[in-house]
Order: structure tokens, then sequence, then C-alpha cells
């Protein structure tokens, strides 16, 4: 069930920042990053030194969000 990506939608559409809170884990994250990248707001990451663990020396979607995310909300 993919309801939940327009319930994000529309609150990505409301808000002013983004927060993610980001786990490898998480495979809904791809889509929800990709909205809220697309939205041109700006990314918060929360938990930001525990990606910074995670760059690699080649693209990763680590390396995309670490470059787009803002850690000065």
């Amino acid at each position: 069930d993919y309801s939940w990506v327009d319930k994000r939608k529309n609150e990505i559409e409301s808000s002013d920042k983004l927060f993610y809170n980001f786990t490898e884990a998480n495979k809904e994250f791809l889509i929800d990053f990709g909205m809220g990248f697309m939205s041109e707001k700006p990314i918060i990451i929360t938990n930001q030194s525990e990606v910074e663990k995670l760059r690699t020396p080649h693209k990763s979607y680590v390396n995309v969000l670490l470059k787009a995310g803002n850690t000065n909300p």
C-alpha cells in the first residue's frame, strides 16, 4: 500500500523545512527523500554525525543527502 506517499507529499508541500533521520534500513526513505529534494526546500539531517560515518568515496545516496542537507535549522 503506497497511500503513505500521497500523505507524505502533502506534508512536504506544507512544510517550510524537511527533517530527516536517515537509517539504511528504511527503504521508503529513497522515495521520501526524492520528493523532498525535488521540493527545493531546506533539508535538515537530524543525525548527521551518524550519516557522516556512512560517507563513501564513490557515488551514493548518502553522499547526496550529505551534500543537500543543512544542519542549521
